[in-house]
């Protein structure tokens, strides 16, 4: 399950904030209000705390109505009868929790945005982008220099015009000097700039991880004599545990409960791409081990840079979650079916036909990938959670603010998916 790079195809354009009004009897109401007018921690725990103890009679009561009425767009579409392929079986706390995701979300989305830190990052990063596109320019400039006065010495050359080739030649050896003065200085700038964008996804990381810690603990958790099988690679096991400082302490406990199973970790060569598997229930790649039994394998990536190991990675230990964190496959499903609601079941990417072709409702999400529908008896796992720990943490294909999105490529901004997002890692 990897990240689509094809453009998406979506229906509609959903890049707001939550909205409208908590009415009277909801549950925790002042703490709602305090969140929608600014971030705030000890709110946002009292209304985490105080949805996630309803009981299922109290969903069902006026406790849920009130819920369900500050939400009424997202709610109407979530528990809609209506039969969606891949979608159908919401339930009330499913898009209950899905639309407080969204609420927390979006709320602590604000605040990192106004994180000093990431921001003096980003202006860095401004600053060597364009420090390398001056010198990228120079460089080009002399070696087209370059390239004629090779034409013009060898034409000399060829016409017995030896005073002029000696002059030619002098100004050729002096000009190719100069490039390749600047074209140390362009390669310093380009490392620089290198950098100065790892920087910024380590502000950002750094920025929303501390946000959530002020609601629930986070990383650690990750028990690698529980959670790795025997003669599991040395490499991979540390990817893993790296990455871990992303995900709330509780779900790094469920991966490592012994209850769950255990991860073999393997390290792939000659492909990219990743498969976090676990034995029992659900397989992206199985196999036996000697003893008969089954096992399951995290694949990663042992080339390129490390930031793209852990974003393969990190979006591979989210389906891991799926199948270990109660109630996240169907907050996904919920939100899912909200953005789903303009938007019809087919395959993501034009272009990509076949046995395998991904399908699912491209909406309007920065990746159409986040959309897909896995054609299984009943839902397992999702993309909208995996693309978005990408999106967020890594910034691949843009990281939902618009902020760091690369020059020429369509924005990223989706406040209502970033909110979902961050919401659903401070909540579950």
């Amino acid at each position: 399950m990897e990240l689509g790079d094809a453009p998406t195809i979506g229906a509609r354009s959903v890049s707001d904030a939550p909205s409208g009004v908590f009415p009277e009897g909801m549950p925790a109401r002042e703490s709602f209000e305090k969140l929608r007018a600014g971030w705030d921690a000890d709110a946002a725990k009292n209304v985490i705390a105080t949805v996630n103890s309803l009981t299922d009679e109290e969903l069902e009561g006026a406790a849920g109505d009130a819920l369900v009425a500050a939400y009424p767009d997202m709610m109407s579409a979530m528990l809609s009868g209506e039969s969606m392929r891949g979608l159908d079986g919401v339930t009330r706390r499913d898009a209950v929790r899905a639309a407080v995701a969204v609420e927390v979300g979006c709320a602590l989305a604000a605040e990192a945005d106004r994180d000093a830190a990431l921001s003096d990052a980003r202006e860095q990063l401004a600053d060597a982008k364009r420090q390398e596109e001056n010198l990228s320019a120079e460089r080009k400039k002399l070696a087209d220099a370059v390239a004629e006065l090779k034409e013009r010495r060898d034409a000399a050359r060829e016409g017995g015009e030896w005073d002029k080739l000696s002059e030619l030649s002098s100004e050729l050896a002096a000009t190719e000097g100069q490039l390749d003065n600047v074209y140390e200085r362009w390669f310093a700038s380009w490392r620089k700039m290198i950098d100065a964008d790892s920087a910024v996804v380590k502000a950002r990381q750094e920025s929303y991880t501390r946000l959530i810690a002020q609601v629930r603990d986070m990383g650690g958790g990750l028990d690698a004599k529980t959670a790795f099988a025997p003669r599991s690679s040395r490499d991979g096991k540390k990817l893993v545990q790296d990455v871990s400082r992303l995900y709330p302490t509780a779900w790094n406990e469920t991966f490592s409960d012994p209850a769950n199973n255990r991860v073999k970790m393997v390290l792939v060569n000659d492909a990219m791409g990743a498969s976090l598997t676990e034995s029992g229930v659900y397989f992206h790649v199985s196999s036996r081990g000697k003893d008969g039994s089954s096992v399951g394998e995290l694949r990663v990536v042992n080339r390129g840079e490390k930031g793209l190991n852990e974003a393969t990675a990190c979006h591979e230990m989210m389906h891991r979650m799926e199948r270990t964190v109660p109630g996240l496959v169907g907050v996904e499903q919920a939100f899912l079916r909200y953005r789903a609601r303009d938007s019809d079941y087919a395959p993501l990417y034009p272009n990509y036909a076949g046995k395998d072709a991904p399908e699912g409702y491209s909406d309007s999400f920065p990746r159409a990938y986040a959309g897909r529908i896995y054609d299984t008896p009943y839902p397992y796992a999702f993309e909208v959670m995996s693309v978005g720990v990408e999106h967020l943490f890594y910034g691949n294909k843009g990281d939902l603010s618009g902020e760091d999105d690369r020059d020429g490529t369509p924005s990223s901004a989706d406040s209502e998916y970033r909110g979902f997002v961050l919401g659903v890692l401070a909540s579950l």
